[in-house]
């Protein structure tokens, strides 16, 4: 049995694909299974894989139709691995060579962890995807459900494909179509908050993962006209967690998601001010909390506003 299981869902990205491939082959780690979640993808998955596959040990599981990316993302989590730990990869990242074996030495030594994860780059240049800095490879930090909120609130740019999670724990029966329903694409959030729960996890501010930015990405839809009812709901989720974990509802962390919120999908100035008025009257923003990140989004909005005014 091996240690570790990369799982990758992935659907028409083949050379995107075959660059991930690459970075997770050339781990310095070698005590791990690949298993591909193939979204029926319109290409020979096989062929293209058994070019950089030498060895024959990447698995493909196909399915018979398209079935969207959250039903493929399902399918890893109904699925029966025999490792003791799984990193769910995004199929157009790319991993730094030393990551697989940083973050399980630290596993081994802290069996109190139930998730680990990284910090990322956020990488537009394709040529530049696997360049990295130099890393220390040891500086993870145990941290508790309350500080990993905070964290997340304070801006820490925690890549969902870098969590390395004990199966088990990834297992846990935690309804999938539930969070979907209330978060849509920001999901990712409540479901690794409601994971945090069954132990300790450890992140590290070492910047492990080349995010590839990309059109078709979920990340990069900038077209909201208003704030969904996912995103409210999103924003209750992270003001219930604060309130039992005894903050206060309007500090600074509510404020700066209700700014960051509401300035990624109005469109005027008007809008705004009743976006926030809203905000505060639930008690989600205060102007006296603005921090120094919070403002900056502020300045950002009013000058890309004042742009655009013909």
């Amino acid at each position: 049995m091996k240690k570790i299981t990369v799982a990758i869902p992935t659907y028409n990205r083949e050379k995107y694909l075959t660059d991930c491939l690459v970075s997770v082959l050339n781990q310095t780690e070698k005590n791990f299974n690949i298993c591909i979640f193939d979204n029926c993808s319109d290409y020979d998955i096989g062929s293209a894989v058994k070019k950089i596959n030498l060895n024959g040990n990447i698995k493909i599981i196909k399915s018979e139709k398209n079935i969207g990316s959250f039903e493929n993302f399902k399918r890893i989590k109904n699925y029966n691995f025999d490792s003791e730990y799984l990193i769910v990869f995004h199929d157009d990242d790319i991993m730094h060579k030393d990551y697989l074996k940083s973050a399980l030495n630290y596993l081994e030594k802290n069996k109190d962890v139930v998730w680990l994860g990284s910090n990322i780059n956020f990488v537009k240049d394709s040529n530049k995807m696997f360049d990295f800095k130099r890393l220390n490879l040891s500086n993870f930090q145990k941290i508790n459900t309350e500080k990993l909120i905070t964290l997340l609130l304070d801006g820490f740019n925690l890549g969902f494909c870098s969590m390395i999670y004990k199966t088990s724990v990834f297992k846990t029966d935690i309804n999938l179509d539930e969070l979907n329903k209330k978060f849509s694409k920001w999901a990712d959030r409540p479901l690794l908050i409601e994971l945090s729960k069954k132990g300790l996890v450890a992140i590290t501010e070492e910047k492990f993962i080349n995010y590839r930015v990309h059109l078709g990405q979920d990340s990069q839809d900038n077209q909201l006209k208003e704030i969904p009812k996912e995103g409210y709901n999103l924003l209750q989720y992270y003001s219930t967690e604060l309130d039992a974990a005894g903050f206060e509802k309007a500090n600074k962390y509510m404020t700066d998601q209700s700014i960051i919120s509401a300035t990624n999908s109005v469109q005027s100035f008007q809008q705004l001010l009743i976006l926030l008025k809203g905000f505060k009257e639930r008690r989600w923003f205060s102007y006296r909390k603005i921090s120094f990140r919070g403002f900056c989004y502020l300045i950002k909005f009013f000058f890309n506003q004042l742009f655009t005014i013909k």
